[in-house]
């Protein structure tokens, strides 16, 4: 490592930090891994990880992270440091990227595809052996075939782990072969399907597991052979349609709780508006488009004065009253998120500076219409940046907060675009 003359410092770990790849190289086996930032850095800043799975993240670039690098993945710890040498300033210890629980999802998903790709190719080659054992050469080979098919779908799970393709050609598989088990085997056969209507709900979408749920069951139901009696095929129908019956209600409700879960994780609680990590998301993707897009910092204006003239309940009231009057004058056109305090940010993606500066000033004016304390009227101050070629969310974020700055040191009540007030900067920032 030639990042600076001397080694990176031992850093201090942060047990609760989870991590997010980016454009850097490293040895993506070891558990301790050094990164270096991409060439496009403008300091030799190297991040030491030490993580569960080989994960990697670094400070500078992050903004344009290979999903494959990091996402979903969780670290034990996680430091940005410098190395000990005059100019190479110090890096914050702060993680990039909170882990979302969209990867979290993905990475269950992913591992349950694996064991259970892996267990069924065990037990299939198990049973071959077993077959050619007893001289039943034509099944065997069949179970090999399916063993094969089976490995083939194993490396297009690992290969694309986080699309669902993989988990619904593994259901497809297996219900494919059980079904010819079946018609081969006899009541031998009908082992396979209860396993594999269970793990089709876990490990593949509802609709896919429930026609293939349906149709491996009318297969087998609509065969005389396998049974002995009829209250044998109808116990076995009704036990197959209980199994999937309750395997959708357990899948639906996972699904409803990672629902509510990754809302609770990305929503401020008192607007309703998304949160800090949900803006950083937004943001990010939005830099990473390529259509035109717009940012803009709302601040309502003397918020200080109401909390202490009201309390702090009027100016929670405030608050979620603000927000409630943005969501609706933006409706599809823009995203709301709270920066903090009376702060919100607002991601207007596949617009120009233009029309978004038109729709902001009749979002001041709904502010200063519609939000009302008592006699108090409430108005807002905001600020427009538009997006940059070789942006990056800092710089992004702080033009924006300059023009919130200037539309303050012109008397509060305005709409500034940064473009068009390049002294930003040096306005008060008073609240």
């Amino acid at each position: 490592m030639d990042a600076c003359s001397h080694g990176p410092r031992r850093p201090e770990l942060n047990p609760s930090a989870t991590t997010y790849g980016s454009h850097a190289d490293a040895a993506m086996r070891a558990d301790r891994v050094v990164v270096r930032p991409d060439e496009r850095s403008s300091m030799d800043v190297v991040v030491v990880v030490q993580c569960s799975e080989s994960v990697v993240t670094s400070r500078r670039g992050a903004f344009m992270a290979p999903h494959r690098l990091g996402g979903g993945r969780t670290c034990s710890s996680m430091t940005s440091t410098d190395v000990d040498r005059p100019g190479c300033p110090n890096a914050s210890s702060e993680p990039d990227m909170f882990q979302t629980l969209h990867d979290i999802d993905a990475r269950f998903r992913y591992r349950m595809r694996m064991w259970f790709c892996r267990v069924f190719i065990v037990q299939l080659l198990v049973v071959a052996a077993l077959r050619l054992e007893g001289g039943r050469r034509e099944i065997a080979l069949m179970d090999a075939v399916w063993a094969v098919c089976l490995f083939v779908v194993l490396g297009a799970i690992h290969r694309f782990r986080t699309s669902s393709r993989a988990g619904d050609a593994l259901v497809l598989v297996n219900a494919l072969f059980a079904s010819i088990n079946v018609h081969l085997v006899g009541v031998t056969g009908l082992s396979w399907v209860f396993p594999i209507i269970i793990a089709s709900f876990a490990i593949s979408r509802a609709p896919l597991a429930i026609g293939v749920s349906a149709a491996m069951l009318a297969n087998a139901f609509l065969l005389t052979a396998p049974f002995d009696s009829v209250e044998e095929k109808v116990a076995f129908a009704l036990c197959g349609v209980l199994v999937t019956v309750l395997s959708y209600v357990a899948a639906t409700h996972v699904q409803r709780l990672r629902i509510l879960l990754e809302r609770m994780a990305t929503r401020d609680p008192l607007t309703d508006a998304g949160n800090r990590r949900a803006m950083d998301d937004a943001i990010r993707q939005a830099l990473r488009a390529r259509d035109p897009a717009v940012l803009a910092v709302v601040d309502l204006d003397h918020f200080k004065k109401i909390n202490d003239a009201y309390g702090h309940a009027a100016g929670d009231r405030v608050l979620r009253e603000t927000a409630a009057t943005i969501h609706l004058q933006l409706g599809d056109t823009g995203a709301l998120y709270r920066l903090g305090g009376e702060e919100f940010v607002i991601v207007m993606r596949d617009v120009d500076r233009v029309d978004a500066h038109a729709r902001l000033l009749a979002l001041n004016a709904a502010v200063r219409r519609d939000v009302r304390l008592r006699e108090v009227r409430v108005t807002c101050s905001v600020g427009l940046a538009g997006k940059r070629a070789g942006d990056d969310a800092a710089a992004w974020l702080a033009r924006a907060d300059k023009a919130v700055y200037r539309a303050k040191a012109l008397g509060r009540d305005q709409v500034v675009d940064f473009d068009d007030a390049p002294e930003a900067g040096s306005a008060d920032s008073g609240a």
